[in-house]
């Protein structure tokens, strides 16, 4: 699953939400809940994959945006 995460990733040109990425996945035949998805990505190293915070969301925890990492 963490190579589909970071094929995903490489192929889009923002960062994305939690949520697009299990959208992804689904279309490609897994169905992790939220905290499997985010249990996986903790495992890839940073240089593959980069979380930023989305400041557009007023909350007082900013939505986490994925993006690949220069080694992805």
């Amino acid at each position: 699953m963490q190579n589909e995460i970071l094929t995903f990733l490489k192929n889009v040109e923002e960062p994305v939400s939690t949520h697009e990425i299990m959208e992804y996945l689904s279309r490609k035949g897994y169905s992790p809940d939220e905290e499997e998805l985010v249990r996986v990505m903790k495992e890839i190293p940073s240089s593959k994959l980069q979380t930023e915070y989305d400041a557009s969301v007023v909350d007082p925890a900013p939505s986490v945006l994925y993006k690949a990492g220069p080694e992805a």
